[in-house]
């Protein structure tokens, strides 16, 4: 009787094993439908343009006879469709006609098929380009050929513009390898060329759109979405308004959306109706960005471009008569975007290392590095003498950006001037907000301002936002920042060097101190290696070769400013 248990028990185990082996082979199969290989997840991607491992492709909407049928399936004829095909270079040019095949081989899905693309480079240029019968784009004559279209319609003293110009026209053809891509601002009074020398510009990008003044918030993301083209505002100080409580320029949702057409990361949330509920669509405004401006740019928006100031060209010059929207049928242009479709498809990868590799020992830091990286790892990879040119004026313009960060009749300037002499005059390293109030108010010869009870707060939150926060608290005397000169200094120098303290205890004055007589005056002087100079004819070196162009040192460059960059 015992054994028969025994051997029951052996074969119930015995059944036990068989159910645990089926029950895991069962596991198996169902784990097996999931993919658990990182190469095969496909992947959303922007049809117009983009980067998908090794394959870098401009989606076109081509056209093709297709059969067409009746209800029974009979041929009755052809007729023209328009169909997604992707156009790619490794190795051999090669035409992909978009399906759910291809979907499955290349592992790429799109986040919206566009029903209408720009027709920007012609059907025999590409049937050309995919039979072979181009030659390699040379980089050098593709440069020089845009700049010569710049030079044609305007005068620019600094020729370096030009070259910079062809530069950033020529990234947009693959501005999607690059993390991110600089904005491009033209500044300057009305009647000197802005719209002008965009309009060059739109003849030449990828995909570029037409001039925008003023567009809606829908426009920008849905327009940016389904083209992925070059982006054109005139009139961009009408983005932002200025805020008298604040004493600031404040932007709304559109000028966030184009601070974030800067960079690949960014993404833009919205809330759209899928049947009977709302879904979060998620959107990508990156994509080249140009502006114009008479006032110029405000907060983020303005550290991430690159800014031209215009004026207006001499008398003696006829390119400001010259209007390219005369010649816009021109086959120049249609040459010069279908050699920019070939430099891009055949070069992408080489100026992607060259990216990827940049020396970060240049020169340029930080968010300067950021937006001059791109145009300098082009011209690298195609000229190496103009390379040295560009990185040098590329240096030289962040030098400028640097004394221009915070504007000297700006309230943030006035605020740290005010701050900085109090610091200066202490024994202790609590700075009293009403101790800066009393000196802001002095700076300004303004008496009345010592009665404003909003004035504490508004310079206690400009000195938040430029670094100080942290340091900020409260005693029974009031508020006040607990500052040495040294955490001072390393706070100012980097957004405004003339205001740093001299290391000197005795010293309360700044490396460029400036006298205390209505500081937003024209007439301020600045004291350097003890020589006066009228802050309206300080000179610098605008160019490489030793040009000098007269520079206003405030904000707003125009005002009594007689610059020789003309246009």
């Amino acid at each position: 009787m015992k054994e028969v248990q025994k051997n029951s028990k052996e074969e119930i185990l015995d059944n036990v094993g068989y159910v645990e082996e089926k029950v895991e082979t069962s596991k198996d199969k169902f784990l097996n439908k999931y993919i658990w290989d990182e190469d095969k997840i496909i992947r959303k991607r922007s049809f117009p343009i983009d980067l998908h491992k090794d394959i870098f492709y401009f989606g076109l909407l081509i056209p093709r006879d297709s059969v067409t049928k009746d209800k029974d399936g009979n041929v009755t004829g052809t007729k023209q469709e328009l169909f997604n095909t992707l156009i790619t270079k490794n190795g051999e040019p090669k035409l992909i006609q978009y399906s759910n095949y291809v979907k499955e081989d290349l592992g790429i899905s799109f986040h919206s098929l566009p029903t209408y693309l720009p027709q920007r480079w012609r059907l025999n240029k590409i049937k050309l380009f995919l039979d072979n019968k181009t030659k390699l784009v040379n980089g050098k004559e593709l440069l020089e050929k845009i700049k010569n279209q710049y030079e044609k319609y305007l005068y620019i003293r600094n020729k370096t513009w030009y070259s910079i110009n062809a530069i950033w026209d020529i990234g947009t053809y693959f501005y999607p390898v690059f993390e991110a891509y600089p904005l491009f601002e033209k500044r300057g009074i009305a009647g000197t060329g802005k719209s002008k020398e965009m309009t060059i510009s739109s003849y030449i990008t990828f995909n570029g759109g037409r001039i925008m003044v003023n567009p809606s918030e829908s426009t920008l993301f849905r327009e940016t979405e389904e083209v992925r083209g070059t982006k054109y505002f005139d009139e961009a100080e009408k983005l932002w308004v200025y805020n008298k409580n604040t004493k600031t320029y404040e932007g709304d949702v559109r000028t966030e959306l184009i601070n974030a057409s800067y960079t690949k990361e960014a993404k833009v949330p919205r809330q759209e109706k899928v049947g009977n509920k709302f879904v979060t669509k998620w959107y990508s405004p990156y994509s080249p960005t140009q502006l114009s401006s008479i006032k110029g740019l405000y907060g983020a928006t303005e550290t991430r471009a690159i800014t031209r100031i215009t004026t207006k060209s001499p008398n003696t010059d006829n390119r400001g008569e010259l209007e390219p929207s005369e010649d816009r049928n021109d086959i120049i242009w249609e040459e010069i975007r279908d050699e920019c479709y070939r430099f891009a498809l055949e070069n992408w990868k080489e100026i992607k290392k060259t990216y990827n590799e940049f020396p970060k020992d240049c020169g340029l830091k930080r968010r300067d590095f950021q937006i001059w990286k791109p145009l300098l790892a082009i011209v690298k990879f195609i000229d190496e003498e103009l390379y040295s040119e560009v990185l040098e004026f590329a240096k030289e313009m962040t030098r400028r950006r640097i004394d221009d960060l915070v504007p000297e009749s700006s309230f943030d300037y006035m605020c740290l001037k005010a701050m900085g002499q109090v610091i200066g005059s202490l024994d202790n390293d609590r700075v009293y907000v009403n101790a800066i109030k009393r000196n802001y108010c002095a700076l300004k010869d303004d008496d009345s301002g010592l009665k404003d009870i909003y004035l504490n707060r508004n310079i206690s939150t400009h000195l938040d936002k430029l670094g100080f926060k942290e340091l900020r608290d409260k005693d029974r005397n009031g508020s006040y920042f607990f500052v040495t000169k040294e955490t001072f200094n390393e706070i100012v120098s980097p957004i405004s060097p003339n205001l740093a303290l001299l290391s000197s205890p005795s010293s309360h004055s700044s490396h460029l101190p400036i006298k205390d007589t209505n500081n937003s005056d024209d007439k301020t002087t600045i004291r350097d290696d003890k020589e006066n100079k009228d802050v309206t004819k300080v000179t610098i070196n605008d160019e490489c070769d030793g040009v000098k162009e007269n520079r206003d040192l405030e904000k707003n460059p125009f005002k009594d400013l007689k610059l020789e960059d003309s246009q």
